[in-house]
């Protein structure tokens, strides 16, 4: 059976004795061959008809499954094995037998039937022992996997609420792992882009960088042959191929360059990736410039974190342009436009646009200081109900130069995955800490601080949790003043025990026209010329000031008195504010 993300028929095993009174009982459940609603399953053993039946799950969504009967726990074994050859699969059983010498009862029939079928959830019905409940549950690894009904015959209201509770605990189970597997893909991207950083980054002529990036790009998406087309003038400079793509044998190349240009070119212009049948495209840009892009062959489209190609794009963007630069100016001005180009790239992966959500407005920037920093902010919207739940972040690493970014750009990565899987934010600070740990701990003196918060249209209250980042201001419209919250919690660096008992999350209410202000410690630790701080105290007034003003105005106008304090003193740290305001 197909996953259940794109199927919604699912096979139930209803295994009973094979006595008068249990078929008796279950009679309307299973039906016969005659039934317009029966399928015929042809086995190996013989016949075996499958009654279609429609239920609820508790989410709400309906789905169809097919219930199949098996007389005793040796007929279910031997119709499991049937359907796994044949390929079918079985998401659910259903349980009511007596326990045997022979080991044919529910113990002996499970452990049997998770040899085919090991994610399986199992409902169990049987008079109720300590033994027996105990050789039933050594059979699963999780609580989620199964249910124990004490008794006997349960009623046909029970047994369909029953099903529809196995079968979404089924789909959530797999849906977990497939969501686990592609942030593990994306992970491993991640450090696979890390780790070749060097390489792209390292001085070297032009087609030695272009042969790095295609063989990098070819390796990263498991792809039989990478190519790089670069832009210019006259439309592409196709500049390096590795594989089936090789550009030094134009008979490896397989596709026609004009049918290929225009792939290229929508690529760019619309600023993301392009799928069709011999391969994917992906733009690479800077800042809004058009660098080129990369083509891989269709083994790219299986890749699970399509998100780690356009990372890679990006950092492959940067080294081209940067490569170039270096080609043009001394090594003083190269090493300048190098930071200048790094910090352009950590401010493109913050958002150049903000959600328009209802009941609020939301307005961000983020200023680099001249060497590269690792500030980050996002603005995710992601589904909540069937309703529009919006996610904010606020974070920064420790530290300046290209690991701080790289770490930084990390986080961005895994947020975004992690955002779609569960809608906890404590789940989602924790799991980040872990992804990122061993990157923090090859960095002597890294740490990251980091807030998410979640906001839903039509409430008066949004939830936050910390890593240890800095204070939240809350102007309140009724009393015209601003209130300073803690965020709590502890840093990301430390061991991950400390972080998840150190961290809670936490509620905090607003009304109609309440300005909520995210920043980081380098609004704060701002100098001016006397090498006095900006602090907390003095944001507090520009904000009680500005709070008035529309919610892009009002950052604006933060940042420009920020920077009448600092009078052209040198900024240390990235500066990043973002604004929230609830509309009247």
């Amino acid at each position: 059976m197909p996953s259940p993300a794109t199927e919604s028929i699912y096979n139930v095993l209803l295994c009973v004795e094979f006595e008068e009174d249990v078929l008796a009982h279950y009679k309307d459940m299973l039906g016969t061959a005659r039934d317009t609603d029966a399928r015929l399953v042809v086995s190996k053993s013989g016949k075996i008809f499958a009654r279609r039946f429609e239920i609820a799950l508790p989410t709400g969504e309906t789905v169809k499954y097919n219930l199949i009967m098996a007389m005793g726990g040796k007929d279910a074994v031997e119709i499991a094995a049937d359907l796994h050859e044949q390929g079918d699969e079985i998401v659910v059983g259903f349980f009511e037998l007596r326990e045997t010498e022979e080991g044919t009862g529910h113990a002996g029939a499970i452990q049997e039937i998770r040899k085919h079928f090991p994610k399986i959830t199992c409902g169990v019905v049987a008079p109720y022992s300590e033994a027996h409940f105990r050789r039933i549950a050594d059979l699963f690894g999780s609580p989620d996997e199964w249910l124990y009904f004490d008794g006997n015959l349960i009623t046909r209201p029970e047994l369909e609420h029953t099903i529809g509770n196995l079968i979404a605990s089924f789909r959530h189970t797999r849906e977990r792992e497939e969501a686990l597997e592609r942030v593990e893909a994306g992970r491993q991207g991640m450090h696979q882009i890390l780790a070749g950083s060097p390489d792209l980054l390292k001085m070297q002529n032009l087609d030695e960088l272009y042969g790095t990036i295609v063989r990098q790009a070819a390796a990263l998406a498991g792809s039989g042959g990478a190519l790089l087309a670069l832009k210019n003038d006259e439309g592409f400079k196709w500049a390096a191929g590795c594989g089936r793509f090789d550009c030094d044998e134009d008979s490896k190349i397989q596709l026609r360059r004009s049918q290929a240009e225009a792939y290229f070119q929508r690529a760019l212009e619309e600023g993301k990736r392009q799928e069709f049948p011999y391969g994917t495209v992906i733009p690479m840009t800077i800042q809004g410039k058009k660098i080129g892009v990369l083509y891989l062959d269709e083994a790219a489209q299986a890749l699970r974190d399509a998100q780690i190609l356009d990372v890679f794009a990006s950092q492959a963007a940067f080294a081209v342009e940067n490569s170039r630069l270096r080609l043009e100016i001394d090594a003083k001005k190269a090493i300048e436009h190098e930071l200048d180009l790094a910090a352009r790239i950590q401010r493109s992966l913050v958002p150049s646009t903000f959600p328009d959500f209802p009941g609020m407005s939301v307005y961000g920037l983020m200023q680099s200081a001249k060497e590269i920093g690792g500030d980050y902010y996002d603005c995710i919207v992601r589904d909540h109900d069937g309703q529009p739940e919006l996610v904010l972040a606020v974070g920064d690493v420790a530290g300046k130069g290209v690991p701080a970014g790289l770490i930084m750009t990390e986080v961005r990565s895994f947020i975004r995955s992690q955002v779609r899987i569960t809608p906890n934010l404590k789940e989602i600070l924790v799991s980040v800490a872990a992804l990122v740990k061993d990157d923090l701990l090859a960095s002597p003196g890294k740490f990251l601080s980091l807030l998410l918060s979640r906001w839903r249209s039509g409430e008066d209250h949004m939830k936050f949790c910390s890593a240890g980042h800095e204070h939240i201001l809350h102007w309140r419209a009724d009393k015209k003043n601003t209130k300073a919250h803690r965020s709590g919690g502890v840093v990301m660096g430390v061991p991950i025990a400390a972080l998840e008992k150190a961290i809670t999350v936490k509620g905090l209410r607003y009304a109609p026209g309440d300005v909520v202000l995210f920043f980081t410690d380098g609004v704060t630790e701002a100098l001016n010329p006397q090498g006095e701080m900006f602090k907390l105290e003095r944001l507090v007034a520009l904000l009680d000031e500005t709070a008035e003003l529309p919610v892009r105005d009002m950052v604006e106008t933060i940042l420009s008195g920020l920077g009448e304090w600092m009078a052209g003193a040198y900024q240390r740290d990235d500066i990043t504010l973002l604004a929230v305001k609830i509309e009247g």
